[in-house]
């Protein structure tokens, strides 16, 4: 079991604990929600949370046999090749899994680098700020790694403890659609946080299912904790999805807070894609690399937990009763076989899940992205309680 050391700034505390509503405000404007510096490299901007796994402190013992391990590897031509060919599968399999993160893909398309989305920040902050939200560009870290994000909410509603903690698609750094997403879950009075994944953006480090899921994982921590939420929305988009689902799998869930996961056009198990794409060799692929991103596994979880899901999906008919694998449609990017509504409903997980299927929607249309609203919105009428017993 990991021992965990949380640190965040005491500006949160002054804010989301106090109930002192305008003194709150005003500290947290001065303390960078009214911030003309959204363009500041991460290691000139203050952590705001922070989360170290004391497990993963390696004592002087343990360091010396890694570096035994590294020489014995370098020593041993074959057993070095092999641990050097995986991890060169894996960085070429992520970059069309997630562009996003990749310098290649960065130099081709200068829309996705630094100072093109420096200059995505600034406009949205800018129009954030008109429409009388607050912005705070927060740094995230974990385990030494820093990541970059939003948090984003009307005046009247940052201190309700109503938050959205939003994934987005694979090449999709937040800052191209922060105002979009802020101000549909406005409409139900829900505040909104959104992490670039690693390397993405300003985020620090590198793009594995391991770290992607970390990025969002120490958002929900950081909402439980720092901000004091009693109601979340883990809600992804596409790539999202999964990681949604990979934080959900890392997370030990509070017995005080209400919980419910959105994840909308995602996959069931990236190896599914690839069996799909190739056949049974892209699913191996896949697997050996240390690619595999598992939905289902996430889904299972919630269903143990009692925590409710909404899974949107491309189908043959609108929302119904339960649908059946068949009904399931190609939208552009999922095979159908490859999602994951496709997959719950062909493994029996449907316990406290709700099926929103969209006929011939398409991967990226606004009726996918904003198709669970109403979901959120029945949830911050009713909710749905966690239960640990």
């Amino acid at each position: 079991m990991s021992i965990e050391n949380i640190k965040y700034l005491p500006l949160y505390d002054r804010y989301f604990h106090e109930n002192q509503p305008e003194n709150g405000r005003q500290d947290l404007e001065e303390e960078g929600f009214a911030s003309k510096t959204f363009n500041l490299p991460l290691s000139k901007l203050p952590v705001d949370f922070s989360i170290q796994d004391q497990s993963l402190t390696l004592t002087w013992q343990e360091a010396g046999k890694r570096v035994v391990l590294i020489v014995l590897k370098m020593i041993l031509f074959p057993w070095g090749l092999y641990e050097l060919s995986k991890y060169t599968l894996q960085r070429l399999i992520m970059i069309p899994i997630y562009p996003a993160q990749s310098r290649i893909i960065k130099s081709l398309f200068p829309e996705l680098n630094g100072k093109a989305i420096d200059q995505k920040r600034a406009a949205a902050v800018l129009k954030l700020n008109r429409s009388s939200y607050l912005v705070r560009e927060v740094v995230m870290e974990k385990n030494g790694v820093r990541y970059n994000g939003l948090l984003i909410g009307r005046r009247d509603n940052l201190q309700n403890g109503r938050w959205v903690l939003q994934a987005t698609g694979n090449a999709e750094p937040i800052e191209s659609c922060a105002p979009d997403y802020s101000f549909d879950h406005a409409r139900s009075h829900f505040n909104t946080l959104l992490i670039n994944g690693p390397s993405v953006g300003k985020s620090e480090g590198t793009a594995t299912p391991d770290t992607i899921g970390d990025a969002q994982e120490i958002g929900l921590s950081f909402l439980e904790t720092a901000i004091k939420a009693h109601h979340i929305v883990m809600a992804g988009f596409s790539l999202g999805g999964a990681a949604i689902g990979l934080a959900i799998e890392k997370h030990s869930f509070k017995d005080n807070v209400r919980y419910l996961a959105v994840r909308k056009m995602t996959f069931g198990r990236l190896s599914s894609m690839g069996e799909a794409m190739v056949g049974t060799l892209g699913k191996k692929i896949i697997k050996w690399a240390g690619c595999e991103m598992d939905s289902v596994a996430a889904s299972r979880k919630l269903a143990a937990l009692n925590i409710k899901e909404v899974i949107v999906q491309a189908a043959s008919r609108p929302t119904g009763p339960l649908p059946a694998v068949e009904d399931f449609q190609h939208d552009g990017c999922i095979l159908p076989q490859a999602s994951l509504g496709y997959a719950l409903i062909k493994e029996g997980v449907t316990t406290n899940k709700t099926f929103v299927c969209l006929p011939r929607a398409a991967h990226c249309s606004m009726r996918a992205i904003y198709s669970a609203s109403s979901c959120i919105q029945e949830f911050a009428a009713g909710g749905s309680e966690i239960n640990l017993s």
